[in-house]
C-alpha cells in the first residue's frame, strides 16, 4: 500500500512499471520533476494541468459541490453547462507545448464524459507533446461503444468514482444506483484490454473511506480488484468541521499544477471545495505562464512556505478527514 497526497494506492509499484515500459525516461523525468516540485523548488511552469472540459455531471453526489445543498453552502455556481471551448483548449495545449507541459487532466471538476468531442481532445493531448493524459469520470455514462473509443485513444490513465462497495452504499452516497452497472462495464473494460493485449490506459477505480462503511471496504476489494491496474482509498472531508490547530502543511499544488475552469478561470487548488475560492487569473486575460508567474499566486505559495497559508489554504488544510 502505498502512502500520497491525501490518498493511499494499492498497487503503486505496478502503475509505475507500466508507466515507464510504455513512456520512458521522459515519464521518469516527469515524475522526477513532479516529486521534487515543493516549497523548496519552483518549475518554470505547471507540470500538470487540470481542466473543467464542461461545467455539468449527471449525478449529484452528496459529498460533491455540485450537490445543491452543498453549493449553496459554499456559496457559488455550478453546473451550467459551459464547456471549455476548443479554441482555448488548444491554445493551452500550444503554450504547454512550448514550456513543456507534461500532464494534463481532463476530468477535472465536471463529468469528462458529457463532452462528445472528448476523445479528439484526448488525441488533441497528444499531439501537442503532452505524455500523461488523464480522465477521471464517475463512470456511469460509459457504453461499450466509448470503451472502444477510449481504448484505442491517447489516454494514458482512466479513473472511474466508485467510492462504494455495495449498491445499497452508492446509493446513499449518489441517490441512484449504478453500482451493478458500473460493475459490469469495469469488467469489460478489463477483458477489451486483455483482447487487444494493452497496457493503457491505466484503468483506476477509487473508493471513499467514512466511519459508517464496516466491512464495505472489502467488499470494494472483491468486487473490483481483479479487474482494474490499481485502487485509491481516499479521506472523506468533512468541509463544515474544521480544525483551529495543527493544520497540515503538505500541500504541494501552488508548485505543481493548476486547474482551469469551463471559463477560463484558473485556480491554485485543485480541491473541488475550494479551488473557486482561489481564482489568480483568466485565460481570456493572461497566459499560463503569465497566471503561473503572477503575484496572486506568488502569496499563496509565500503562505505555505512561511506555514501562515492564506484564508482559503487554512479553510482547506484545516478540513478534518476520516481516518483512513
Amino acid at each position: 500500500m502505498e502512502k500520497l497526497q491525501w490518498t493511499k494506492r494499492l498497487n503503486q509499484e505496478k502503475v509505475e512499471n507500466i508507466y515507464l515500459k510504455h513512456l520512458g525516461q521522459p515519464y521518469k523525468e516527469y515524475r522526477q520533476l513532479w516529486e521534487k516540485a515543493d516549497c523548496n523548488y519552483l518549475p518554470d511552469f505547471p507540470i500538470h494541468i487540470d481542466i473543467e472540459v464542461i461545467d455539468a455531471c449527471n449525478l449529484r453526489c452528496i459529498y460533491c459541490f455540485r450537490n445543491e445543498d452543498m453549493q449553496n453552502r459554499l456559496g457559488y455556481k455550478v453546473n451550467t453547462g459551459m464547456e471549455f471551448p476548443m479554441k482555448l483548449y488548444i491554445k493551452v495545449l500550444s503554450e504547454g507545448q512550448r514550456h513543456g507541459l507534461r500532464a494534463i487532466n481532463l476530468g477535472f471538476s465536471g463529468e469528462c464524459l458529457m463532452r462528445k468531442d472528448l476523445c479528439e481532445m484526448i488525441n488533441l493531448a497528444y499531439k501537442y507533446g503532452v505524455l500523461d493524459i488523464r480522465l477521471i469520470t464517475n463512470g456511469t455514462l460509459l457504453t461499450k461503444d466509448m470503451v472502444g473509443d477510449l481504448l484505442d485513444s491517447h489516454a494514458t490513465f482512466i479513473g472511474i468514482s466508485i467510492d462504494a462497495g455495495t449498491p445499497e452504499k452508492y446509493i446513499a452516497l449518489k441517490g441512484i444506483d449504478y453500482f451493478n452497472r458500473l460493475r459490469s462495464i469495469v469488467k469489460y473494460i478489463n477483458q477489451k484490454k486483455v483482447d487487444l493485449k494493452k497496457d493503457l490506459p491505466l484503468i483506476r477505480v477509487s473508493y471513499y473511506h467514512s466511519e459508517e462503511d464496516i466491512g464495505d471496504k472489502e467488499k470494494f476489494l472483491k468486487e473490483f480488484q481483479e479487474y482494474v491496474d490499481f485502487i485509491d482509498f481516499k479521506e472523506l472531508v468533512n468541509i463544515n468541521n474544521k480544525r483551529n490547530e495543527n493544520i497540515r502543511m503538505d500541500c504541494r499544488m501552488p508548485f505543481q499544477r493548476l486547474a482551469v475552469f469551463a471559463n477560463g478561470d484558473v485556480s491554485a487548488c485543485c480541491s473541488i471545495f475550494f479551488s473557486k475560492k482561489l481564482i489568480i487569473g483568466n485565460l481570456y486575460k493572461m497566459s499560463l505562464k503569465e497566471i503561473w508567474d503572477s503575484e496572486e499566486i506568488q502569496s499563496i505559495r509565500r503562505g505555505l512556505i512561511k506555514e501562515d497559508p492564506v484564508a482559503i489554504c487554512k479553510e482547506c488544510l484545516g478540513s478534518v478527514s476520516s481516518s483512513l
